[in-house]
């Protein structure tokens, strides 16, 4: 069931996330045990009415009290997966930080926050389209006192435990997985809508109607191209990440990725810095890297069938085949737009 994949997700997947990646010893050892068992849920809160994607713009404060004890929370928080049932939150809110000049500047910090603390509300459960069985909602903070000990990592680095909570950024001595992990989730999701809604279309009136639950699926689905980062945005983070390894990824895969090093120089000698503003671009790029990347894990799957003696192996690389056939076309559609660019 989508909605109970939703609610797990939100309360192990990022809710939990951050005190068990950059939480301290004390941190995990007071909060991760009742969290494992069920006992607490957690939710995850970034998202409010003024920044989405955008994280940077978050308007929740975090004032530091005069006897440097404990923190103010204010502020409000939107579209909260548990937001109504956890019992423990990692909320990011701005805060003041003196730099090494004696200046003082905004920075974003993550902090645990109980809903035991006080001072925490919410509204009703947001009546949504899918995964209507999870529990979505605002969150308000109203002068929240938040312990200075339930700061995770350090004060201003609440951008660090974002990405590595979201998986965009690679933990010491772990391989930077976070462009692949991005190229997943858009392949992935988008893949999911695209088969979800062909099921629905081969049953014709039957999947359309609600004696049968094709249609809820196709309503739960729809949220997978939009949460844990827009697709348009992971787009852009794919693109101009991607961009920067270009070379190294022609040593992987022939004809395409070639032609895609081509394409990419081409539009960095015309466009320079100011390539970040072109997103019809950066998507192309992006749906480029996207199919070579899935290429390289359908031929990996293919491959390692063969080598382990699997009974279906021909299948396998029959499907190879053909996926391959069609993303290399889809790519050189592609490129050939993006040549339109070229000088």
């Amino acid at each position: 069931d989508g909605a109970i994949a939703v609610t797990l997700a939100a309360h192990q997947a990022i809710g939990l996330k951050g005190i068990l990646i950059a939480g301290n010893e004390e941190q995990k050892a007071k909060y991760l045990p009742k969290l494992a068992s069920g006992e607490h849920i957690a939710a995850f809160c970034l998202t409010e009415p003024g920044s989405g994607s955008d994280a940077a713009s978050i308007q929740t404060r975090a004032t530091l009290s005069a006897d440097g004890k404990h923190y103010l929370l204010n502020g409000s928080k939107i579209w909260i997966s548990n937001g109504g049932l956890a019992d423990i939150f990692t909320v990011f809110a701005r805060t003041e930080v003196v730099d090494n000049a004696g200046a003082t500047k905004d920075k974003i910090t993550a902090f645990i926050v109980e809903r035991a603390f006080g001072g925490v509300t919410h509204g009703k459960p947001e009546d949504k389209l899918g995964i209507r069985g999870s529990n979505t909602c605002e969150l308000h903070f109203e002068n929240t006192k938040v312990p200075v000990e339930n700061v995770i990592g350090d004060v201003g680095g609440g951008f660090k435990v974002a990405y590595l909570t979201a998986g965009m950024m690679d933990r010491p001595g772990v391989p930077d997985c976070s462009v692949e992990a991005a190229m997943v989730k858009v392949f992935s999701s988008e893949g999911a809508w695209v088969c979800v809604s062909e099921a629905l279309q081969i049953l014709g009136g039957l999947g359309y109607i609600k004696d049968y639950p094709y249609e809820r699926y196709l309503r739960d689905s729809r949220i997978l191209l939009i949460f844990e980062g827009t697709n348009e945005i992971l787009r852009m983070y794919i693109a101009l990440t991607g961009m920067q390894y270009a070379e190294e990824s022609a040593k992987k895969l022939e004809e395409n990725v070639y032609y895609f090093g081509n394409i990419v120089e081409n539009l960095l000698y015309r466009f320079g810095k100011t390539i970040v503003d072109e997103q019809l671009a950066l998507k192309r790029v992006a749906d480029v890297l996207i199919n070579l990347y899935a290429m390289t894990a359908v031929i990996s799957r293919a491959s390692r069938s063969i080598s382990i003696g699997l009974r279906n192996h021909d299948h396998d690389v029959l499907l190879a085949d053909m996926f391959c056939t069609q993303a290399h076309f889809n790519n050189n559609y592609l490129m050939a737009q993006l040549g339109k660019h070229s000088p």
